[in-house]
């Protein structure tokens, strides 16, 4: 894979998100939780060999960007009464040198500091634990907030992309930031009632792939908001846009459940398409379609998944109520990312229950991937609705019902909608009945 800046993403760094810090608390982040192990999954995919990590909780030094020196460099939660639970991290020294120097050239100082390895913070150590211990996270450069206007950060984030091309890295930038933090009463920045007008800004832009448009936010809208992410965000998204390509934007959660908003979402070069995950693949199939008229292109990536065949339903919601659902029980194309591409398109345009998506929608849609696994000859008796999918069959009809719907509390129910589906018999006779599990895949 050639050099430069590959992707970048959007991650939060509440320490109560890890449940050593947060315990049973770290629960309600659990849609965060697993949008990490998302993000986690995609850095691996793009087998980046360093990543810069944007932090705006490191030391401040006024027209200064501080980084952190050295080859290594440990980090513990001491001030969170876990001094057991650390971060030991490799420093790519060589990048961040050049880093500097292409900075300065473009008239940014950025200053390797002592002073932030004594206390490493919790923007930096927080993404990497929630990434996972079995992830392995190449050497990193770490860079303190940027307080800087949007011209600067867009310099920073070009010279980032020039110092990997320059030295032959793949790298991949992750801003490091919370979103608004003043979003109900009690929360730490104060409450302001529109303080949620800056989160639904920031993922409305990548549900619906204008990232251009979070450089152009109102200076009033993310002061109200107390956030500590857009400044991050805005490098991240620079160093990748340097590439000089059009990118492909993902969201892939956001919770606010005390008061602060966490998003997660990443950014993605075309030549990179099979890092995304199948949820992340249906948005940007989606998009295509809506916007071309045609479907979209399908990755390459040998060891992708999506370039294997695959049966899937994809499911469009607006909230919580379904704006469009349509799949297969067996692959009909060449891969899953083609299926993806085909079912996302249909569920938009030909679910005969709801009016056509128009690209409008787009920001305010979340979507699901179920991918199937194989089927098999079951009995009623051992039917889950939670767990399983089932596919009842007599002749030519045939019904299908997902697993996991909200009000399909027992195999019965599951049973009798799926046969309703079908048009068969409600009394089941003559009816075949297989059972499949499937992987869930979001992009909220």
């Amino acid at each position: 894979m050639a050099a430069g800046i590959l992707g970048g993403a959007l991650v939060p760094h509440p320490p109560i998100l890890l449940e050593a810090i947060g315990g049973t608390e770290s629960k309600k982040l659990a849609k965060t939780q697993a949008a990490m192990q998302t993000v986690a999954h995609w850095l691996q995919a793009l087998d980046a060999d360093v990543v810069i990590i944007i932090s705006p909780h490191g030391p401040v030094q006024e027209g200064t960007i501080t980084a952190l020196p050295g080859t290594k460099a440990s980090g513990d939660f001491a001030a969170f009464r876990r001094p057991d639970v650390r971060v030991d991290m490799a420093l790519d020294v060589a990048l961040l040198e050049e880093i500097r120097d292409q900075a300065d050239a473009l008239g940014i100082r950025v200053l390797p500091t002592e002073t932030y390895r004594q206390r490493i913070d919790h923007g930096v150590t927080v993404p990497i634990l929630s990434l996972g211990r079995d992830t392995v996270v190449p050497p990193l450069v770490v860079l303190g907030y940027p307080a800087l206007d949007p011209r600067s950060l867009d310099r920073l984030g070009q010279a980032i992309t020039r110092a990997t091309h320059r030295l032959g890295r793949r790298g991949v930038t992750i801003a490091s930031g919370d979103l608004s933090h003043r979003l109900s009463p009690g929360a730490p920045a104060g409450y302001h009632p529109d303080a949620h007008e800056f989160d639904d800004a920031v993922m409305s832009a990548f549900r619906g792939g204008d990232v251009d448009a979070l450089w152009h936010l109102p200076d009033e809208m993310v002061r109200r908001a107390g956030e500590c992410g857009h400044a991050p965000l805005l490098v991240a998204l620079a160093a990748v846009e340097a590439m000089d390509r059009p990118s492909i934007a993902v969201s892939h959660a956001y919770q606010a459940p005390f008061g602060v908003g966490y998003g997660v979402a990443t950014i993605t070069t075309p030549g990179c398409l099979g890092a995304l995950d199948p949820a992340g693949y249906a948005r940007y199939a989606l998009r295509h379609y809506l916007h071309e008229g045609e479907p979209a292109p399908v990755p390459t990536f040998p060891k992708s998944p999506l370039c294997r065949p695959g049966a899937c339903f994809v499911s469009l919601y607006h909230g919580d109520t379904l704006r469009g659902c349509i799949g297969t029980v067996e692959p009909t194309g060449d891969s899953l990312a083609a299926d993806i591409a085909r079912n996302a398109a249909a569920a938009a345009k030909r679910d005969p229950r709801f009016p056509p998506v128009t690209p409008d929608e787009l920001p305010a849609l979340s979507i699901s991937v179920d991918v199937l696994g194989p089927r098999e000859p079951t009995t009623l008796e051992s039917l889950d609705p939670a767990r399983y999918g089932i596919l009842v069959q007599s002749g030519a009809k045939k019904g299908v019902l997902l697993p996991d719907i909200p009000g399909i509390c027992s195999a019965e129910e599951q049973l009798r909608v799926a046969c309703r589906k079908a048009d068969l018999d409600a009394r089941f006779e003559d009816v075949e009945l297989f059972r499949f599990e499937v992987t869930r895949h979001v992009s909220a």
